[in-house]
């Protein structure tokens, strides 16, 4: 039965995030999305639940870094936006995650279950359904040849021991470390929800937000959609999650993402669906540009 409501969970989730990239947003919608963000980092940090906060309040920030609380919740929670800041050659493969402190008994019990799901972090793999012709074979993202476009849902075990579905629209064209790009993304399952959006003219770099937040830069693997055939499959090897599986024989957890010391952030669903819609609004000229004259036709108003 629990297998069931997650899979259940993991259907309404994909059904929300395929609708959100079908639609348009208003500058209205856009003030809205953000305001309700705001709220919902404020109930977070009240909590004290400083990670969950800072992911809202920079999401919202993307888009109007001088939105109202976006300062003073930086200003609360500075030791939390110091840290999110920090880019990491690691990118997307270590987590966002809290320490925790347990007792000496539940860490020796977690110590096989750390090791087992390190070692199915080396491998992620997906069946897609959707539309587009698609091919993309890669020796990290330094060493790639990608073209096409595609809009498919995917199901699988995908990357940071996700078990569950991810939506990709994707476009471009790249050639080795270069290439022009456009991609828009989220993931539900196991592990939560992850939205991430990329529009590149230049070099693929592994300190992109794209690959600190969502893709692994340095994943080994192919993809291919062409819709004709009903299916298309994706497959990856992961070499730093071999490295991360590796050093937990000796103690060492350099991706921060063992049980025994740490745990997911807590985020609800409205908590997802809002950072979609984010997503959605930043891959969005049009909805940008209409959000920055209201703005501006706000701030002018408000200055006579």
């Amino acid at each position: 039965m629990r297998r069931l409501s997650a899979l259940v969970c993991i259907a309404v989730s994909l059904c929300s995030i395929v609708a959100g990239g079908c639609r348009t947003y208003t500058a209205q919608d856009t003030e809205l999305i953000l305001s309700l963000a705001m709220s919902s980092a404020r109930s977070h940090l009240d909590m004290g639940r400083e990670q969950e906060a800072v992911l809202l309040v920079a999401a919202v920030a993307e888009v109007d870094p001088e939105f109202p609380g976006v300062q003073e919740i930086r200003r609360r929670a500075a030791r939390a936006f110091a840290d999110a800041d920090v880019v990491s050659l690691l990118g997307a493969n270590r987590p966002q995650r809290y320490e925790v402190s347990r007792p000496l008994w539940a860490r020796v019990l977690l110590w096989p279950v750390d090791r087992w799901l390190d070692a199915a972090d080396m491998v992620s793999f997906g069946i897609h359904l959707g539309y587009g012709v698609y091919a993309d074979l890669h020796a990290t993202r330094a060493v790639q040849l990608c073209a096409g476009y595609r809009y498919v849902a995917e199901a699988g075990w995908l990357d940071n021991r996700c078990f569950g579905g991810q939506v990709r629209a994707e476009s471009g064209l790249n050639l080795l470390w270069f290439g022009a790009q456009a991609s828009r993304c989220a993931k539900s399952g196991t592990s939560g929800e992850r939205v991430g959006s990329l529009a590149l003219a230049g070099v693929h770099d592994p300190t992109l937000r794209y690959y600190q937040d969502y893709a692994d830069y340095w994943a080994i693997g192919a993809s291919a959609t062409c819709s004709p055939f009903p299916l298309g499959l994706s497959f990856d090897i992961h070499p730093v999650e071999i490295a991360d599986f590796l050093a937990g024989f000796v103690g060492i957890d350099f991706l921060h993402d063992d049980f025994a010391d740490t745990r997911g952030l807590d985020l609800r669903w409205t908590d997802t669906g809002l950072l979609m819609d984010i997503s959605n609004i930043l891959s969005s000229e049009e909805a940008l540009a209409d959000y920055r004259r209201h703005r501006a036709f706000r701030a002018k108003g408000a200055g006579k």
